[in-house]
Formats: C-alpha cells, structure tokens, sequence
C-alpha cells in the first residue's frame, strides 16, 4: 500500500483515468465499425481498409507529433491531440460516405498519435525502471477494463439507437479524456524553448535512428508483429461471429466484453511477472497463447465455443499488458529521448495498422478462417522472435527518473 501511495496514486489523474475512459471509446468501435460497414456494403477488403485508417493515422503522424511534442508541454499535446480526436469522431455520426468516414477515422487517428506520444513520454520521464512494469501493467489494465464496458455497450447502443448514436458516444468519451487530461494534467513549460524547424528535428531523427540502428530494427520488428496479432483479433473475432456464426452486434459486442473481462484480469499479474522476471517473460506466453487462440478459431461452432477460445485471446493479450509501453520506455537512452519514442511509435502504429489490411487481404483471398490461422502462426514467429533475438531490459535497481512523488 505504501508503494501504490508513493508511485501510483499520483497516476490516477494525469495517466490511468485518461487511459480507462479512451479504452471505452476503443471497445465501443470494435464490434460497431466493422458491421456497420458491412450494413453499408463494404467487401472484407473494404472493411480491413477502413478499420486501418486510424492506424495509418496514427503512422503517418507519429514523427510529426514527437516533433511537436518536443515543442509542446505534455499537457498541451495530450489536450491537442483529444480535440482532433473529438472532432474527427462527432463527424463520423453525421456522414454517409465511406470515403469521409474513412477520412474521419483517419484524423482520430492523427489526434490519438500525438496524446499518446505525449503520455508515453510522461511514463519515461516520471515513472522509475524497477516500477515501470507494474504502473504500466496498470495503464494496460486501464485500458482493457474500459474495453470490458466499451464493445458491449457500443453494441447495445448500435441495436437500441442506431450506429451513429455509438459514434456519438465515442465523440463524448473523447471529450471527457479531455477534461480529465486538463484538470489533472499540470501546465509545464515545452520540453524546448527552440522553434520547430523541420530540418533540425529531420537530423535528431537520422542521428537517433543511426546512434540506435539495431535496436529500433530488431525490437522494433518484434513490436510490429505484437501489435499486428492484437489487431488481427479485433477484425476476425466480430466478422466470424457475424458471418460465420451468425450473431448480431449486441451478442458479439458480449462476447468481446467477455474476452476483454479476462484480459484485465492479468494485467495486475502481468506487472508482477514485467518486474520480476523481466519482459520477455510476459511477451512470449503472450504471443503462443494468442497465437493458439486464433488457430483455434475457425474450430468453433457456437457461441459457448466462440467464448472459450475469445477467453483464451484475452488472457493471452493479458499477460503483456503494457509491455510495448515499458519496452520502449527501457530502451530509450535520455539523450535523444523524444525522438526515439517517435521512432520506436512507428513500428507500433506500422502493425497497427497492417493488422486489419493483413486480415482483410487474407480473408479475400483465402477465407476468413484461414485468415485467422495465418494471424496465428505470426503470433508463433514472432514470440521466436522475442526469444532469440531481443533483449532483456529488465534492470536491477532503482534509475534515476523523475518520479510525481518527488
């Protein structure tokens, strides 16, 4: 209780409420975008494409957002980014196209580019190495318990009033991480009082990537096939069990809760094993069990069935809560901080958003089942990965980072 006190209470405003409430916004979109796009005619391919756009958001803004984070207090960047998000979302309720709803969904994603570098580089600065893991664990957590509420209620929503009143509700949720953000978050001074030039922050990057060529290669590839089996599983799990097994957006919307119930479980756990034993330790069970879950899919026949192995997907991804976080944070070197974060953010917002355009592809040429299975022995490759070739960051001993208790 003395550690949650000293390290992690002052969290609760600026870092683990934010987190909790843009989570819902995420569950909400889950099982809605997907099947309101079929509603409007969209192929598998179409869908996967659209789904990205807030991935490919979040990719094309990520150098440009650390640029302006270096510019900009953390408190102004997160505030920022939210009300491009807000925006962008209170659109998508009113529109019909499918190009402007991808656009829309395209410019949440540039919102949520620069409110997450900016809390990511919060946690690096604020939050110490031997602690990192568990405060991490618990934004992990954060997020899956809000992706708990988020799918049921979207597909409750979705079937009581309508697909663009869970639009909507995802343009509120922003709003409120908002006013979280400001009333929590407090003013500071940018992390450089120097004009943005385009050309200096061009050379950071060039002498960041090249101080820092294999690392940013190496785990950055094992990060981008992380995150592509995460987002694999948020577009087959809602399309197989409306197409496959023929549930409505409300059931799917239970049957992602479900999964997402799971997953927060062991995010507490998660931190634990992250401290402990280190980051792989939590990473490679992650990846085989996730990997497993998503061979098996195609296996079930039913709803009872469909929880079990969804179960299984979420205690998988539950067990590497906030390790792509607390990975990146460790290999960050404090000179040139901000532009690595940008740099190692590419590779996540890469298989971010490759997930959805893998599937999608997959699904068209293959079938939907067999889009799953290949989703899965990616999950498999890349825990090889992890073990092999990436390194431990897990130190002994304190580090000298700033902590909010100081």
């Amino acid at each position: 209780m003395t550690d949650f006190n000293k390290f992690y209470r002052p969290l609760i405003g600026p870092l683990f409420a934010p987190t909790f409430f843009a989570a819902i916004l995420f569950g909400v979109s889950t099982p809605v975008l997907p099947l309101y796009l079929q509603e409007a005619g969209a192929s598998y391919a179409a869908i996967g494409t659209i789904i990205s756009g807030f991935a490919i958001g979040r990719l094309l803004a990520t150098l440009p957002s650390s640029g302006a984070l270096s510019r900009l207090s953390l408190r102004r960047a997160m505030l920022l980014g939210l009300t491009v998000m807000t925006t962008a979302l209170f659109v998508m309720a009113f529109v019909d196209s499918l190009t402007v709803l991808f656009t829309s969904w395209l410019l949440a994603g540039v919102g949520s580019s620069l409110y997450e570098i900016a809390r990511h580089q919060f946690i690096a600065v604020h939050i110490p190495n031997h602690h990192r893991g568990r405060a991490v664990s618990i934004v992990g957590g954060a997020f899956r318990l809000g992706n708990v509420v988020g799918p049921a209620l979207g597909g409750w929503v979705a079937k009581a009033y309508g697909f663009e009143a869970s639009f909507l509700l995802m343009a509120g949720l922003a709003a409120v991480t908002a006013v979280i953000v400001s009333a929590y978050l407090p003013r500071q001074e940018p992390l450089s009082q120097e004009a943005f030039s385009l050309r200096a922050y061009g050379g950071e990057l060039r002498d960041t990537f090249r101080a820092n060529r294999r690392v940013l290669l190496v785990a950055g590839s094992g990060q981008l096939l992380m995150q592509l089996v995460r987002r694999s599983r948020s577009v087959i799990l809602p399309l197989y069990a409306a197409n496959i097994l023929g549930l409505d957006v409300a059931a799917v919307g239970i049957v992602v809760s479900i999964g997402s119930t799971l997953d927060t479980t062991m995010f507490i756990p998660a931190g634990i094993i992250v401290d402990k034993y280190g980051r792989k330790a939590a990473i490679i069970p992650s990846l085989l069990l996730q990997g497993l879950g998503l061979i098996l899919l195609p296996l079930t026949g039913g709803f009872a069935s469909l929880v079990a192995v969804t179960g299984l997907l979420g205690l998988g991804n539950g067990i590497s809560s906030g390790t792509m976080l607390t990975l990146g944070a460790d290999l960050a070197p404090e000179e040139g901080r901000t532009p690595f974060l940008g740099l190692w953010r590419v590779s996540n917002s890469l298989g971010f958003a490759l997930g959805p355009n893998v599937v999608g592809a997959a699904a068209a040429v293959m079938t939907l089942p067999l889009a799953s299975v290949a989703a899965g022995f990616i999950g498999m490759l890349a825990a090889g990965l992890f073990y092999q070739f990436i390194p431990e960051t897990l130190k002994n001993g304190a580090q000298t980072s700033a902590s909010l208790a100081d």
